[in-house]
């Protein structure tokens, strides 16, 4: 039959009170040092005796010795630990292992008063059919259930040893278990073996337990005992999300008060009926979202390391095509819930023009003030930097010798690449061109369709334009800063001007420069940043709906 018991804490203004009933989750949530541990033990020394287990944070899942040696039964060790609240210390955990050793024995005595009972019954006749007896599950049983729902490949059975675990055909004691596995067993055997209606109370399921489990292995327990009622004390804000809890007591601060046994006022809220904390609770518990600036390219390129500097706080992740970047980001930005990141993109310029740079900004996609990555590698600075390195390494011609070549072989593959070059820009434009007239289901469905004209000609021709007045300026710098030139001879044949062996040799020195950081490649890379796309903060999400009493 269910029951509801009163959860009991001091606040700087009174008691407090929760009512909690069997089935209930309740979470204790708030960042490290604030009292989480605290207030669960304010929690159970509220409720009446006999009907709570604490399993503290510093669980124990190792045995000094065989975990026979336990000399109390489990009834008398829970007496100890929980009723002389003077000798227990939840910071030592002096008892943990004896707690541990408690639970295993507390399953073997309800898996022997399971078989008294269906011995009995059976002998009785309750059971009328050999259906109706597999269906009554033992508490072994039970357990084993459990394991299989949270996904772990270990199973349990009784032996002489009185329960061994059984992995992939082997089987081996409790004692040879790995601490993953013991973790699991605790909590589990612990939810299993508990009586009916029962507080349960554990501080920091996570532990010992990798992410993936914990969340899996509480939520079996609580479908193979609908019956208790749990309490948890965690920071894990991806547990407290999973579990769906009817209320999160959220801590901000406590004040010790007294000693022996020590007493704590706690500044605290309390969140009913959500699914989802609020931001700033999770930036409580998380600290500030991680960066993260997806990028146009492959692992191992060289914008890729280019970025890496120019943005050191953030994670660069790259995705290879505009698509992938922009798709990347809209799919983070539409479910921040789900992730603790702050997602932005950076794509090559392509002849985006300030309308389209505006556009996407907004989505937390910026776009490079060139064309490609390649033409970044030839800012004036960049050239500098190489012929620095370059010179100082091997000798050779200096500065103004080299700009000299440039410029001449520059306009003489501009001049001889110029076609592929308007067949890049205007490919790009008339693809942005196809994208934005594209029908959506709802247009085609109501019948709104108008044509769709674009005029490839016109398009091919303004291009043309716009590219020979670039080159004839006859300007190597304009040339190498405003045309397309990736996919063209141009960044391999400025390169060897240069005194390069080719495009690949002259990115691996100016990268090493930013390495080993010398006055010249710091002056450089703190000119870059100027000059890149500095990623503004994201908007915080909008703070889920929630009901929140202030205590």
């Amino acid at each position: 039959m269910p029951v509801t018991y009163q959860l009991s804490y001091l606040s700087a203004s009174g008691a407090v009170s929760l009512p909690v009933s069997s089935g209930s989750i309740t979470l204790v949530a708030g960042p490290n040092g604030v009292g989480k541990s605290a207030l669960l033990v304010a929690l159970y020394r509220s409720l009446p005796k006999g009907s709570a287990t604490y399993f503290p944070g510093h669980r124990q899942i190792n045995f000094n010795n065989s975990w026979e040696t336990l000399n109390q039964n489990a009834e008398q060790l829970i007496t100890n630990l929980f009723q002389h609240h003077d000798a227990f210390n939840r910071y030592k955990g002096a008892w943990a292992e004896d707690q541990f050793k408690s639970i295993i024995r507390t399953l073997l005595n309800a898996e022997a008063a399971y078989n008294r009972e269906f011995r009995k019954g059976f002998a009785e006749g309750a059971y009328d059919t050999p259906e109706a007896a597999r269906a009554r599950l033992s508490p072994v049983d039970t357990l084993n259930i459990i394991f299989e729902s949270a996904l772990l490949p270990v199973r349990f059975k009784l032996t002489t040893a009185g329960i061994s675990a059984e992995r992939e055909g082997q089987v081996y004691s409790i004692d040879a278990m790995s601490d993953g596995e013991r973790a699991a067993f605790f909590i589990a055997a612990a939810m299993v073996s508990q009586p009916e209606n029962n507080v349960v109370l554990i501080d920091e399921p996570e532990k010992h337990l990798h992410p993936s489990i914990t969340s899996l292995l509480l939520e079996a327990s609580l479908r193979a005992r609908p019956d208790l009622i749990l309490v948890v004390a965690s920071h894990d804000v991806h547990l407290i999300e999973r579990l769906e809890a009817g209320q999160v007591i959220h801590i901000r601060n406590s004040t010790v008060i007294g000693m022996s046994p020590e007493r704590r006022t706690f500044e605290a809220e309390v969140l009913r009926n959500t699914s989802s904390l609020p931001e700033d609770i999770r930036t409580e518990l998380l600290g500030s979202r991680s960066k993260i600036v997806f990028v146009e390219g492959e692992l191992g390129s060289y914008d890729l390391a280019l970025y890496g500097y120019v943005y050191p706080g953030m994670k660069v992740s790259p995705r290879g095509g505009c698509e992938k970047v922009v798709e990347a980001v809209t799919t983070l930005r539409g479910m921040t819930e789900a992730h603790w990141l702050h997602p932005y993109g950076l794509i090559d310029g392509d002849g985006r023009n300030a309308q389209e740079r505006e556009a996407l900004r907004r989505r937390g996609i910026f776009v490079l003030p060139k064309p490609t990555i390649e033409n970044v590698f030839f800012f004036k600075e960049m050239i500098e930097l190489y012929v620095e390195a370059d010179t100082g390494f091997v000798g050779g011609a200096p500065l103004a010798d080299r700009l000299a070549t440039l410029s001449e072989r520059v306009l003489m593959i501009a001049r001889r690449d110029r076609n592929e070059i308007v067949a890049l820009r205007a490919a790009w434009v008339l693809e942005r061109r196809l994208s934005a007239s594209k029908l959506s289901p709802a247009e085609i469905r109501v019948g709104s369709i108008s044509s769709v004209t674009i005029d490839v000609n016109a398009i091919v021709n303004q291009v043309s334009s716009e590219i020979d007045a670039i080159i004839g300026t006859e300007n190597y710098e304009a040339i190498l800063q405003d045309l397309p030139i990736k996919r063209t001879g141009l960044p391999n044949e400025a390169a060897k001007a240069l005194g390069a062996t080719n495009f690949k040799e002259y990115c691996a020195v100016i990268l090493r420069q930013f390495d080993i950081m010398t006055d010249v490649s710091q002056y450089t890379l703190a000119s870059l940043r100027g000059r890149l796309p500095e990623l503004e903060e994201a908007v915080p999400p909008t703070a889920a709906a929630v009901t929140i009493t202030q205590i």
